[in-house]
């Protein structure tokens, strides 16, 4: 799985300091999800990251929690 945040330079430039903390929470949220279902950060590059996972189903199921975790109004 590849993961990216969508404008992420323009984000930086406007949320500044806030913006670092937002990739910091982002970054622990896909690690964590990754972890769920046993997958491993392979690269992190920028604000995006590689996800291996063992099979389809798994990866699938990871890349569907991180959609709904990242959708939450939380942010």
């Amino acid at each position: 799985m590849f993961t990216d945040v969508v404008g992420s330079t323009r984000l930086h430039q406007e949320l500044g300091g806030q913006f670092v903390e937002l990739i910091e929470a982002h970054n622990h949220l896909l690690s964590d999800t990754a972890d769920a279902h046993e997958g491993r950060v392979v690269k992190v590059l920028g604000d995006g990251k590689v996800i291996a996972f063992g099979d389809g189903t798994a990866a699938l199921a990871a890349a569907r929690q991180a959609h709904v975790e990242l959708a939450r109004p939380s942010w």
